[in-house]
């Protein structure tokens, strides 16, 4: 708050603050002031504003990557699940697998996919793949070893899908640690 104070009879006015212990001031100097303050906070925000922006966009493309993982994750333990107890045929492939797993393709041929995250979804999408094959296939199998052969083959593939979906969220926890400050309002 400022008080004002009259020196002299020229009622050249002095503002003064009481939480800072500045000196007294007169109007132009802490319009000056003001100024200086309205300024620097002008360019922080230029200079942080698109820097935010760039940083959600980013973080929106991890999230939409990890959720394509996931989803294929999901799909993949429900055919593990359903594969021991094969008596039927399971029927088609999940459409959402095939669009889970084209999504996980597509990211990779995205220039803007983030380096580190290119080899885990290039693992994904072919674990996903051998699965999907493997379902499309397993209709002619008749139990037997083939079947034990297809369940430990399907297993082996969820586990690297699970370890890469793991390895991603990891690496979207650690980028979003480097980059809290941009994100600090999200």
């Amino acid at each position: 708050m400022l008080i004002p104070q009259i020196q002299g009879m020229h009622m050249d006015a002095q503002y003064c603050t009481w939480v800072l212990n500045w000196p007294c001031l007169n109007q132009a100097e802490w319009a000056t002031w003001i100024q200086v303050f309205g300024s620097l906070t002008a360019l922080f925000l230029a200079i942080y504003v698109p820097v935010r922006m760039r940083r959600i966009e980013e973080l929106d493309r991890r999230i939409a990557i990890l959720s394509s993982i996931v989803r294929v994750r999901e799909v993949s333990e429900r055919y593990v699940q359903v594969l021991p107890q094969l008596e039927q045929p399971i029927g088609q492939v999940p459409v959402d697998f095939k669009t889970a797993i084209g999504a996980c393709e597509m990211y990779l041929q995205n220039p803007s996919t983030p380096t580190e995250m290119v080899p885990l979804l290039g693992h994904v999408a072919h674990a996903g793949s051998q699965i999907l094959q493997q379902w499309s296939s397993v209709d002619l199998l008749r139990h037997g070893e083939t079947l034990h052969s297809s369940l430990a083959a399907a297993v082996r593939h969820l586990d690297r899908i699970v370890r890469h979906l793991e390895s991603a969220q990891a690496i979207t926890k650690a980028w979003k640690r480097n980059h809290w400050f941009a994100l600090l309002i999200n």
